[in-house]
């Protein structure tokens, strides 16, 4: 894999969907379609006593058709690790991560009081009105 020079997003095996435009996140479950939302926001919390690696915590939301997505992670650095939770609301899918995803960030760049964060993620995720398992897999580009 390439390595990310913050401008042309490498591409990752592991992680199929591509990373996409500035300020949108990219996702699919089970390998259906496609979903692309726009204006999604990161919180990052620097370390402290409760989190002592840092904390991100991604977030975008669209009313048509209606998605609530939440990926959040220990670390405010580039790097591969486990997720610390995913709650996705999409069509008839109330899904929950059951901790055996990963995250991967490509870049992660504070530019003053602002970042630029972008990388890939894939969990496997219960959906909490069947019990089904399903397998979530994206991308997120944010720069705020």
């Amino acid at each position: 894999m390439k390595v990310d020079n913050g401008i042309d997003p490498p591409v990752d095996a592991t992680y199929t969907i591509p990373i996409g435009a500035v300020n949108t996140i990219v996702f699919q479950v089970d390998g259906g379609e496609t979903v692309t939302l726009t204006a999604p926001t990161a919180i990052v919390t620097a370390p402290d006593a409760q989190a002592t690696t840092g904390y991100t915590q991604i977030l975008a939301s669209q009313t048509t058709p209606e998605v609530t997505f939440q990926l959040n992670f220990s670390a405010i650095s580039k790097g591969e690790r486990a997720n610390d939770l995913l709650g996705l609301l999409y069509k008839n899918f109330k899904l929950a991560d059951d901790g055996g995803g990963k995250v991967k960030t490509t870049t992660f760049v504070k530019i003053d009081k602002s970042y630029h964060i972008r990388g890939y993620f894939k969990v496997l995720a219960t959906d909490d009105g069947d019990g089904t398992k399903h397998t979530v897999i994206g991308s997120f580009n944010i720069a705020q």
